[in-house]
């Protein structure tokens, strides 16, 4: 059972250069890295996670704001990556992805998300 734990899906997974895939209107599932904890990184994950990706972050204050302290996958170091990863890419991730999804639809009317949206890219402008 924990070697079945420790393992990786079996299935067929790429490494994409998300700036390519972000603007196609297709679905999508998988996990999303955000490398940093910054506005822009945060805009990325809640565009992401409304098309179906989960998302995994070093602790992030605008995370919590758009998707709920609980709608991404927590990185504190580089050994939580393996067991990130295995979740994100199961149906532990595309729950995760739901719950987020749902955090930001429920808690933001569409005049609250943009008045966020346009003060997180004022703020990403700004730097």
């Amino acid at each position: 059972s924990d070697k079945k734990e420790n393992e990786i899906p079996k299935g067929d997974y790429e490494v994409v250069n998300i700036s390519e895939k972000i603007l196609r209107p297709e679905a999508l599932s998988g996990l999303y890295i955000a490398e940093e904890a910054t506005p822009r990184e945060a805009m990325r994950a809640g565009i992401l996670t409304m098309r179906g990706l989960s998302i995994a972050s070093p602790k992030s204050g605008w995370l919590d704001e758009i998707l709920g302290p609980d709608g991404y996958f927590l990185i504190q170091d580089d050994d939580d990556l393996p067991r990130i990863i295995r979740q994100g890419l199961t149906d532990k991730g595309r729950h995760m992805a739901m719950a987020a999804r749902h955090f930001l639809k429920s808690r933001r009317s569409h005049e609250r998300c943009t008045d966020s949206l346009i003060t997180l890219y004022r703020k990403v402008i700004a730097k």
